[in-house]
């Protein structure tokens, strides 16, 4: 089964928060303004700025996203 964390990711509603926090930041890394090229491709992710699980009432605010590479992710706290 699958758990309210998973379901919400999945979601539609998720998904264009996710596009719309892209959109805003130019596709672009907000830490180290990374952004893909045509010989150089960047993975981009969407960081609640607020976590997820703390704040659910901002899961889906766009003001509490921002783009970040998938480097400059992975060196976010927890």
């Amino acid at each position: 089964m699958a758990t309210e964390n998973i379901i919400i990711r999945r979601s539609n509603e998720y998904a264009m928060w996710r596009e719309s926090v892209f959109k805003r930041d130019d596709w672009t890394c907000r830490k180290c303004s990374a952004r893909s090229k045509k010989d150089c491709f960047i993975k981009i992710e969407a960081h609640h700025i607020k976590p997820f699980a703390t704040f659910p009432e901002l899961r889906f605010s766009i003001d509490n996203g921002m783009t970040l590479c998938k480097k400059c992710h992975s060196l976010e706290p927890k």
